[in-house]
């Protein structure tokens, strides 16, 4: 009877770890997804100031990459969280996906109003952005959760 006792613990432990995993993969993939969208923004915009684009192209990828963010965001969102760890690294990545939703809006007006001067500031905030969610994925996916 004690080994079934311990066997049984023994699975709910392994459950309770590849939830933890899994909740912890799954943030780091938006994160990930959210990244690439920044970084690809950041490419166009920068072809786009240099004459290299047209700026119908930026407008079409920039509501191309807000969708992957909301979609990335909308992920992390529905994510059951079960534990206080799990509920903090969601609320964390959810703030992050929230800072890149705003910038990839700012982008896009830039590039609908035409507003060239912004573009270099806005570029910035896309690559510090692409960096602290490659920065956070990074960390989940080494089971910092």
């Amino acid at each position: 009877m004690a080994d079934a006792r311990i066997v049984g613990a023994l699975a709910a432990a392994l459950l309770l770890t590849s939830c933890s995993s899994g909740t912890g993969q799954q943030l780091a993939s938006n994160l990930e997804d959210a990244a690439a969208a920044t970084a690809s923004l950041d490419l166009s915009l920068r072809q786009v100031q240099d004459g290299r684009s047209t700026t119908a192209a930026a407008i079409t990828l920039a509501q191309n990459m807000r969708d992957k963010v909301v979609q990335a965001r909308d992920g992390a969102s529905t994510l059951t969280a079960p534990t206080p760890q799990e509920r903090q690294a969601r609320a964390t990545v959810l703030t992050t996906l929230d800072n890149v939703l705003t910038a990839v809006l700012k982008a896009q007006d830039a590039v609908s109003d035409g507003n060239r001067p912004s573009m270099g500031g806005i570029r910035a905030r896309l690559r510090q952005l692409t960096a602290q969610a490659r920065a956070e994925a990074a960390r989940l996916k080494g089971g910092s959760l």
